[in-house]
């Protein structure tokens, strides 16, 4: 299992992409895309960009001592992959050029880009790094940003438990659909939260607070009949929540496996690359976020819109 220099991604189907450059928030995106990997059965590779400009490499650089620089980063990091998970096909290669950019094209044809919170560049106190973020603006299919090592194996009640943020908007339907599948993957239940809150108490209106109620019910009973259709084995459970999206979203993502959100929610311009939700969840959340871009969902069957039977109780968070 040793590095390719250049190169495709070697597989357009079943292959994770996972972003290395030798710092710990590197590693530990490294073995969250490992253990991922095992879990679908896919193979992954593992990429790390050179600088191609003069402006991005130190005067006293010699082009060659760059290359073979980051042929053992990713040499490395390949080789870690493998002791962590034995079974994994595991494939690196080195590319030249902008990180975001090289990184994005590479996870184009995966299932997955995984990037670490920041990289060997950042400063301690940086939420997430320039590269993360530029890929989660840019990505064409999901991204997932780890900001810690996951356990190797956790029996902790809820280590496999996904968050999902629904709105009853088609990026949260895409979002839904994506959890459900990363819930049974990991054999683990789904948790869906519907979060708004109430304008300040002098301004409520029995209305305004009856026409939230009746939309959170409607997007309910929507994630439930998906739910029904895609993975009727995923215990799943819907939490309505009278709180600001972003707060309630990081309460419940703690002590979680995953936290799920589309690119742009209700509220979101079409025009913004990401919405002010994802992005807020990707720079605090206390687990690894998906943002999940042009993911194709499933059509719609007879079955699915004839109504749920899903048992699972939905509660009602005060």
């Amino acid at each position: 299992m040793t590095a390719q220099f250049l190169g495709p991604v070697l597989s357009p189907h079943r292959a994770l992409v996972v972003g290395v450059d030798g710092s710990p928030q590197a590693r530990d995106a490294l073995a969250w895309a490992a253990d991922e990997a095992e879990r679908r059965g896919a193979e992954l590779v593992v990429v790390g960009v050179a600088p191609d400009r003069p402006d991005r490499v130190p005067e006293w650089a010699d082009h060659a001592d760059v290359e073979v620089s980051w042929q053992a980063v990713v040499d490395d990091a390949v080789g870690l992959a493998g002791t962590r998970c034995p079974d994994l096909a595991v494939h690196g290669q080195v590319r030249w050029g902008a990180a975001a950019d090289e990184l994005v094209e590479a996870g184009g044809a995966a299932d997955l880009l995984v990037v670490g919170s920041r990289g060997s560049g950042g400063f301690a106190g940086l939420l997430i790094g320039s590269v993360a973020d530029r890929c989660l603006h840019r990505a064409r299919g999901p991204v997932v940003v780890v900001r810690d090592a996951p356990a190797r194996r956790s029996d902790e009640a809820g280590a496999h438990r996904v968050v999902v943020g629904i709105d009853g908007s088609e990026d949260a339907r895409v979002a839904l659909c994506w959890a459900l599948e990363e819930a049974r993957l990991r054999h683990g239940p789904l948790d869906a939260v519907i979060a708004w809150q109430y304008p300040p108490t002098h301004a409520v209106v029995a209305t305004a607070a009856l026409r939230f109620d009746r939309m959170a019910e409607h997007v309910a009973g929507l994630a439930r009949q998906d739910a029904d259709q895609w993975a009727p084995d995923v215990p799943v459970t819907v939490t309505v929540v009278d709180e600001a999206v972003v707060p309630a979203l990081l309460d419940r993502a703690r002590g979680a496996a995953l936290l799920v959100v589309g690119p742009h929610g209700q509220g979101g311009y079409r025009d913004l690359l990401l919405g002010a939700v994802a992005r807020q969840c990707a720079h605090h959340a206390p687990c690894p976020v998906a943002v999940v871009h042009g993911w194709p969902v499933p059509p719609p069957t007879d079955a699915g819109h004839a109504g749920g039977t899903r048992a699972q109780a939905d509660t009602a968070a005060p």
